[in-house]
């Protein structure tokens, strides 16, 4: 019996269909899809703002039916939130060592007391530094947490107080004192202050009389002379004014002093130095010794006074 030869599959071919059946299925089918719950967020917090809201849960089907029912409180769907933005804000005075505010702009040499009010509750201490114009710090090195002075929970009107002291010495670099406070709020808001308003000069001028010549040098001033007043104040800021007086027949019984005058004839150099000439007839004086001060003030207030004895003779024989 013969055999009867098997008719072969073109494989290509079904390949070729099973590709194009697949093609129609992705094309032809509907995948359904969970959109889940629809939320619908409050917008974002404004800046610089502080203020007490209520965030409520409402939720509404597919049909668009929903509760607009609030109910704050425990098992509530409504609850109230603190929105805050806004950076503490912060008054500030230097009180002097007399607990007095100062109100010069300029720092001579003592102790004072920075202190500040801010606008709310912090969520640590201020941390501030105080140094001069070249760095050199204020306080005894590096930044350092203010002293809480008052918290003032029962006043409603005052912020927490605090304080942080500070010296200024005659050796202190004169210059802008640089004053930097940060301060974090208990919403996380932190603020750097910078306050420049304020200056060093703690050094008092420096004053050189170069004549008369003291008494001390044996000179003497005769009937008839000019004595020539000639004296010079140098600051490491700036002069503001110089004086000058007499004390006739110093040392006596009968001595006068006299009032502090204005000088004149006064020349100011380029780096701000003062030099002032002034002229007088001996024939003014009394035989004796007499006293010359000098005095220069600069802008912080600072005075240096420098005095000088010189004799008279009259020498009539």
């Amino acid at each position: 019996m013969a055999r009867r030869e098997l008719t072969e599959i073109n494989a290509g071919s079904m390949a070729d269909i099973a590709f194009l059946l697949l093609i129609f299925w992705l094309v032809t089918t509907t995948i359904e899809s969970d959109m889940g719950i629809k939320r619908q967020l409050p917008p974002p917090v404004p800046d610089d703002i502080e203020r007490e809201v209520w965030y409520a849960v409402i939720i509404e089907d597919s049909y668009g039916n929903k509760n607009p029912l609030i109910l704050p409180g425990s098992g509530g769907n409504a609850i109230k939130i603190s929105e805050d933005t806004k950076v503490p804000e912060v008054t500030y005075a230097i009180h002097d060592e007399n607990n007095i505010p100062v109100t010069e702009s300029s720092l001579v040499r003592g102790e004072y007391t920075l202190r500040i009010e801010v606008s709310e509750t912090l969520d640590e201490f201020p941390i501030v530094n105080i140094t001069t114009e070249e760095g050199g710090s204020l306080i005894g090195g590096s930044a350092q947490a203010m002293i809480l002075l008052s918290q003032n929970n029962n006043d409603p009107n005052k912020g927490p107080q605090f304080f942080k002291s500070f010296s200024i010495s005659s050796t202190t670099t004169a210059g802008e004192l640089q004053i930097s406070i940060n301060m974090t709020d208990l919403s996380l808001n932190s603020v750097d202050l910078e306050i420049s308003d304020y200056s060093i000069d703690a050094k008092a001028p420096s004053v050189t009389i170069f004549s008369p010549t003291s008494s001390n040098d044996g000179a003497m001033y005769l009937y008839g002379n000019l004595i020539k007043v000639v004296s010079g104040a140098t600051d490491d800021v700036e002069i503001a004014s110089m004086e000058m007086r007499f004390v006739q027949n110093y040392g006596t019984m009968s001595a006068v002093t006299e009032p502090w005058r204005e000088v004149t004839g006064v020349s100011i150099g380029e780096d701000g130095d003062w030099t002032f000439e002034m002229i007088y007839p001996s024939g003014n004086f009394q035989p004796g010794v007499h006293e010359l001060s000098v005095k220069a003030m600069d802008t912080a207030g600072n005075e240096r006074i420098e005095k000088v004895q010189f004799t008279t003779d009259w020498c009539r024989h």
